[in-house]
C-alpha cells in the first residue's frame, strides 16, 4: 500500500493545471495505485492526481459511491475507475448538489453541475475509450476533472458561502 498525503487549501500546488501523459509505464501504474490506496486510506470517492501533487492527467473513481456500475475496472481494485487525460463534454441540463473533497476537509458546498457528460480518456495502457455518464457520477468526475484544470469546488461555488468556509479553515490554521 502507497499512501500518499493529500493536499489541502490554501496549497498553491492546488492550482496547477495537469499535464498530459505521454508515458504509459510502470510509474503511471504505481500512481493509481497510490491513487487508489489514498482513496482508501481516507475514504474518498475519487482522487485527481494534482491532489497530491503529481502533475499527470490522472484520476481514480468509485463509481459504486455514485450508485454506478464500475464499467472500466482496474484491476488492482475493481471498485475503481482509472482516468488517463480525460476530456469532458458537458451536457445542457445542470443540477445542484452539496460537494466535499478531501482537499476541503471538513466542509461541503452546493454546486452546480451538468447532469451529464460525454467523457474521452485513456487506460493505463493508452487505449482510448469512451463513455456517457449520468447524475450523479456526471457530478463527481466533473469534481475530480476541475482539480486537473487547477479548481476545486469552492471555486465553483457562489462568493459569499465559499468565502466564509476559506474563512473558517484560515482561523484553525
Amino acid at each position: 500500500m502507497a499512501f500518499r498525503k493529500v493536499l489541502t487549501w490554501p496549497n498553491p500546488n492546488l492550482k496547477l493545471c495537469a499535464i498530459p501523459v505521454t508515458n504509459f509505464d510502470d510509474s503511471l501504474r504505481q500512481l493509481a495505485i497510490d491513487l487508489v490506496d489514498t482513496c482508501n486510506v481516507k475514504f474518498g470517492a475519487g482522487l485527481a492526481s494534482i491532489q497530491v501533487g503529481d502533475t499527470r492527467s490522472v484520476i481514480v473513481l468509485k463509481p459504486s459511491a455514485f450508485e454506478f456500475t464500475n464499467k472500466f475496472p482496474f484491476e488492482y481494485d475493481k471498485e475503481f475507475w482509472v482516468l488517463v487525460n480525460p476530456e469532458l463534454h458537458l451536457g445542457s441540463d445542470f443540477s445542484e448538489w452539496d460537494e466535499a473533497c478531501l482537499s476541503v476537509p471538513g466542509y461541503q458546498g452546493n454546486v452546480q453541475r451538468a447532469t451529464t457528460i460525454d467523457v474521452t480518456f485513456q487506460d493505463l495502457s493508452g487505449v482510448l475509450k469512451k463513455m456517457t455518464c449520468g447524475w450523479p457520477l456526471s457530478g463527481a468526475l466533473q469534481h475530480e476533472y476541475d482539480h486537473l484544470e487547477g479548481k476545486l469546488y469552492l471555486d465553483r461555488m457562489p462568493k459569499r458561502p465559499a468565502a466564509k468556509i476559506k474563512q473558517k479553515i484560515w482561523q484553525q490554521k
